[in-house]
């Protein structure tokens, strides 16, 4: 991955997470999310308490948790192309967005976890278009068996991990349950990891024998080619429906445009296809 150079960081930053936004104090670079590689610009504590201006050039997302690592191959790959663009760049819910809206920080683009948070920006009018970014698919991960099918659930009585029950993963999970026709026997095995929690984690540290888990976590993981891992058929659930909104703030400018017609050509679309989104 070509690694973005960190450009001016200011002493305080927002950390948003799948759990809630906190001010962040004065941290080292090393400590912060957002001094991932693609974070460049300024975040102050409040937009309302700050006089410092923002730099009026930098592409303003907001990105859902489960889209950060392949938005991160992304923005590499975009500022390759095209090294003067910079970002400014939050992650979390759709809950955090609106927290953050109403403490008055504006955004461009919004990459969301299904569309439908995306209609509804358009409903409301603070946003000019949302559009179908990618399809998550979901893999059964159960690294103590050789997985063939559902039925290796069946082989133990113990816990079946599911993603925190805001997820469209989590709601996936139970609808490849229900069309086999096993929600109701294993309901009292399914355990929720909180939000903010990484499920893949409890799974690799064997605190959660099985689970139904993002492909492209698997992906990322560099595992999705074990035996222990099956990738469940995209007609076992409804649709996960990654998207891309335009806010209606970036709709005017050109180097929101430019990201936003990147976003959806066919080399962003064949690092999503890599990734492990349909």
């Amino acid at each position: 991955m070509i690694k973005t150079l960190l450009k001016t960081l200011w002493p305080f930053f927002l950390l948003a997470s799948t759990a809630s936004l906190a001010l962040a104090g004065p941290m080292s670079q090393s400590e912060l999310p957002m001094s991932q590689p693609n974070f460049q610009g300024f975040v102050p504590e409040n937009r309302n308490r700050d006089e410092r201006e923002e730099d009026p050039n930098l592409v303003r997302l907001m990105i859902h948790p489960t889209l950060t690592e392949v938005a991160d191959k992304l923005l590499d790959e975009y500022q390759a192309q095209n090294p003067d663009s910079r970002f400014r760049i939050h992650q979390g819910s759709q809950n955090d967005l609106l927290d953050l809206i109403e403490d008055n920080y504006t955004f461009d683009l919004l990459l969301d976890a299904e569309i439908a948070e995306g209609m509804e920006m358009v409903e409301q009018g603070r946003a000019v278009e949302t559009r179908v970014l990618a399809l998550g698919r979901v893999a059964l991960w159960a690294p103590l068996e050789t997985v063939r099918s559902i039925n290796v659930l069946s082989l133990r009585d113990d816990k079946i991990g599911l993603h925190h029950e805001s997820s469209p993963y989590h709601r996936a999970g139970k609808e490849i349950l229900e069309r086999h026709e096993l929600l109701e026997d294993y309901r009292s095995r399914l355990e929720a990891v909180p939000l903010g929690t990484s499920l893949y984690q409890k799974v690799n540290d064997r605190e959660i024998p099985a689970a139904f888990i993002e492909y492209h976590r698997i992906v990322q993981a560099g595992i999705q080619r074990r035996r222990e891992v099956l990738k469940m058929p995209a007609d076992h659930h409804g649709s996960i429906t990654h998207s891309a909104t335009l806010m209606r703030e970036g709709a005017d400018r050109d180097r929101v445009m430019n990201f936003w017609e990147y976003l959806f050509s066919d080399s962003a679309q064949k690092i999503l296809e890599d990734a492990g989104f349909d």
